[in-house]
């Protein structure tokens, strides 16, 4: 009696034709296509966000920089530490995703 060594190959695995690789190949494809559009458009979504959050700050120092001191350096001292907040909460998850 012979022993084959190894798991016994799936029983759909002998029905694959050259269409069905052909196929395969091609969603594989629309998916990276897709992956990469995504991609692209969350770069270009943080870009903008943070080109609108600069020009915010900008705007707080040069119109309440003059007048207002103590208001903006409160208004600052709140930004940096929601900005640390959310540092603090984005190294963490993107240090575990990477590890998945």
């Amino acid at each position: 009696m012979a022993m084959m060594g190894g798991p016994a190959p799936h029983p759909l695995i002998e029905k694959f034709t050259d269409k069905h690789i052909d196929k395969f190949l091609e969603y594989s494809h629309k998916d990276d296509i897709n992956e990469f559009r995504f991609a692209i458009i969350n770069k270009v979504w943080l870009l903008v966000l943070a080109v609108l959050g600069l020009g915010f700050l900008g705007f707080l120092i040069v119109y309440l920089a003059p007048t207002h001191k103590d208001l903006l350096t409160d208004i600052l001292k709140i930004i940096v530490a929601f900005g640390g907040g959310v540092g603090a909460g984005y190294g963490p998850k993107r240090r575990t995703d990477r590890e998945r």
